[in-house]
């Protein structure tokens, strides 16, 4: 039965079976084509926590609430399992429609959550552990991961992966480390950040002073350290003088930065999508960039020295020309 928000932004009366006679052709057709468009609402909707995106079209309320009925501050911070379930959810029934277009269309806006300072957060978090479920779901329904749109899909999170989270073979790197700061870039963050962001650091001491001000520098200072807790941690204490607070990096963050470590990272990676003859038949052209990245030859994406001279050349002779 087709009910909620879904029909209803569609400016059609909420339908029951009863309501249509589904048997004559013309009806039936009408009611695909309404079924159609609730799923590409539901689609668009597969990270709104206010809305239900597939059981707000599909089933009663006690299923909806059951099904989707966390709204914890907790799960609102790190909603990846509950976007993950909805993700294929909705691909499922966008495949068993046949609208392969749309399924296109929804890991274009899935693709858009990655913003770019919190895009390893979303490429290790989300990204990573989708494609498991995704992979089974394919498997399930008898798809191909090399055709479209499933192979595109695959080849951008591969490229994320490699460039994001591999990265550079000469350079200390994590994905992870990020800009924590408040929005007005206080003093006290503008530390924070710079420490978190410094690869050649593990832990930094902010001396906070005494009494009620210190206490409100401490509980800033958490607020903006508890959306990074895979990052970095932290520990009030005292000194003869004053209150200090004391943030370390979490031992796998500095474990994380070893080139060796990304690198078997990116290795076990590439093998949960398949074998290097897999990877070969998704990333086609770009293969080779893939090798070369894992070889420590080149990062994922960068041009080399040759094809930029030679790049400049061109424009230059299209100038006088």
């Amino acid at each position: 039965m087709l009910v909620g928000r879904e029909v209803q932004s569609l400016g059609v009366e909420t339908l029951s079976p009863a309501a249509i006679d589904i048997t004559s052709d013309n009806s039936r057709a009408i009611f695909d084509d309404l079924i159609k468009e609730c799923l590409h609402v539901a689609a668009y909707q597969w990270s709104d926590f206010d809305v239900d995106p597939l059981w707000a079209v599909f089933g009663n309320a006690s299923i909806r609430r059951s099904r989707y009925g966390s709204t914890s501050i907790e799960e609102r911070n790190e909603p990846y399992a509950t976007w993950i379930e909805r993700i294929i959810e909705v691909l499922e029934e966008l495949i068993i429609s046949g609208d392969m277009s749309f399924c296109g269309t929804l890991f274009e806006d899935v693709l858009k959550t990655s913003q770019s300072e919190s895009v390893g957060k979303t490429i290790v978090n989300l990204y990573a552990h989708l494609l498991p479920p995704l992979f089974k779901l394919l498997s399930k329904l008898n798809q191909d991961i090399s055709a479209p749109p499933f192979v595109d899909f695959l080849q951008k999170i591969i490229a994320m992966y490699l460039k994001n989270v591999l990265g550079d073979k000469n350079r200390l790197h994590h994905c992870l480390l990020r800009s924590v700061a408040c929005r007005e870039k206080c003093d006290d963050c503008c530390l924070l950040d710079a420490f978190i962001l410094d690869p050649t650091t593990t832990s930094k001491t902010f001396r906070l002073g005494y009494y009620d001000p210190a206490r409100r520098r401490q509980r800033h200072l958490d607020d903006c350290i508890s959306t990074a807790k895979d990052v970095c941690s932290s520990e009030m204490g005292s000194r003869s003088d004053e209150y200090v607070l004391k943030v370390t990096k979490n031992p796998k963050i500095i474990e994380g930065l070893q080139w060796e470590t990304r690198l078997q990272n990116a290795t076990d990676f590439l093998a949960s999508i398949g074998t290097d003859d897999v990877i070969a038949q998704i990333m086609g052209p770009r293969y080779q960039d893939v090798t070369q990245a894992l070889s420590g030859e080149k990062p994922f994406g960068s041009v080399s020295a040759k094809r930029t001279g030679s790049r400049t050349v061109r424009a230059r002779k299209r100038r006088k020309t």
